[in-house]
């Protein structure tokens, strides 16, 4: 994970956190999906789907057509990296721990 230091935010408690990610990571969150859902789409382990969504593991072209065919895309476009920027709010708990909200993606 690479921070941006020139995204500066006016409220310090928020984070820019920049990923690498493909297409297919993007689709699912903007699906609301959950790794579990492709799951049970596609037969494929959450393991390998996270390492898949990250570029960390190849994807072997029976899961290609497998993932292909649940989020109705091209597997070529699903596998590409994609550009991705998560805004986290951290927050205390009254126990003074932190927790951490998504705010928004693009």
């Amino acid at each position: 994970m690479v921070l941006s230091p020139s995204a500066r935010i006016k409220n310090p408690k928020e984070r820019v956190k920049q990923m690498k990610m493909t297409v297919m990571k993007k689709e699912r969150l903007k699906r609301g999906w959950s790794l579990a859902k492709v799951c049970s789409l596609t037969g494929i382990d959450s393991s390998a789907l996270s390492k898949i969504e990250r570029g960390l593991w190849p994807c072997c072209p029976a899961w290609q057509k497998k993932l292909s065919e649940a989020y109705r895309m091209a597997a070529d476009e699903l596998l590409r990296e994609a550009d991705f920027t998560q805004i986290w709010i951290e927050e205390g708990k009254s126990d003074g721990t932190e927790i951490q909200k998504h705010k928004g993606a693009h």
